[in-house]
């Protein structure tokens, strides 16, 4: 627990310390959490984590109500040749390798057909960077699924497979996105974040995508406009420890200063709801807790 008198100006605050209930009022009474709020209530415990939990869940409820709902969505790895040598990665082949494939374009509409069958409504695309695959493919993907199945949603294609297209068509991120829109994308994952303070990132993987890029392709998105998975990218990347010690903690947030989650969200309030939703779910991850959050 931070040290602090304890105060309790909402029910959500009993038990939390001085500093952790004055951070949590702030979404309460309107306000934002800053980079710095949100990485002293990552290091919560007892009752100030028992604080964020209830806040975060109030403020949901205040927000969405008491209802859930979710995406019947099939994931499609195309491609697993890929020559980036991340250190964590189990899914990249060489080519020459066992078990390495590239979907065709048949097979990638059979398996979005049989989703669709299944009660998909979305289905997500990904692959590695195959060299012998060129900028078009990620275009030919799309418009083969949508003329096979034109009502299902296309989430696809990473921030690293968006760099790695628009720069062999020589298109800025936002055009390049802008094509994929037109052709019939839906959304982009905020996947290829793992960690994105420079230091660790480039340890674990010397030749990804760039922090900078990253944040380029992240900021492009909602230019075009087109939704992206940043809540979800911002998650993973603060959990995963990849060596991080916890006084990194601050570094690792840092780059999301870069892009403001409430531009991405639907208004303030959103915005807030959004990120205590991840803070909970990180510290719950940190703990090994797998209760429901919030």
């Amino acid at each position: 627990m931070m040290d602090g008198a304890m105060i309790s100006p909402d029910p959500e605050l009993g038990g939390a310390s001085a500093p952790v209930a004055r951070i949590l009022a702030k979404p309460l009474e309107g306000g934002q959490i800053s980079v710095e709020d949100a990485t002293a209530l990552f290091a919560t415990t007892g009752e100030d984590r028992e604080a964020l939990f209830r806040t975060a869940h109030n403020l949901r409820t205040l927000t969405r109500g008491d209802r859930s709902s979710f995406v019947v969505c099939r994931n499609i790895n195309f491609t697993n040749i890929c020559y980036m040598g991340c250190q964590f990665c189990g899914f990249a082949r060489r080519k020459e390798e066992a078990g390495a494939e590239t979907l065709s374009l048949d097979e990638i509409v059979r398996r979005t057909e049989e989703a669709r069958d299944r009660g998909a409504t979305e289905v997500c695309i990904q692959g590695g960077l195959n060299p012998a695959l060129g900028w078009q493919h990620y275009f030919d993907i799309v418009r083969a699924i949508k003329v096979a199945v034109p009502q299902i949603h296309i989430h696809a294609f990473s921030p690293f497979e968006i760099w790695y297209g628009a720069r062999q068509a020589r298109m800025s991120f936002a055009d390049y996105i802008r094509a994929l829109k037109e052709a019939g994308l839906g959304s982009v994952p905020g996947t290829a974040a793992e960690i994105l303070d420079v230091t660790i990132r480039r340890q674990l993987t010397r030749d990804k995508l760039s922090t900078e890029d990253w944040l380029g392709v992240m900021r492009a998105a909602p230019s075009v406009p087109i939704l992206s998975g940043l809540q979800r990218c911002v998650r993973w990347r603060i959990s995963s420890g990849s060596g991080a010690m916890p006084r990194r903690s601050r570094a690792r947030l840092a780059p999301i200063e870069e892009l403001d989650l409430d531009e991405l969200a639907e208004d303030v309030l959103d915005g807030q709801v959004r990120l205590l939703d991840v803070l909970c779910r990180v510290v719950r991850d940190r703990d090994g807790d797998v209760a429901q959050t919030g």
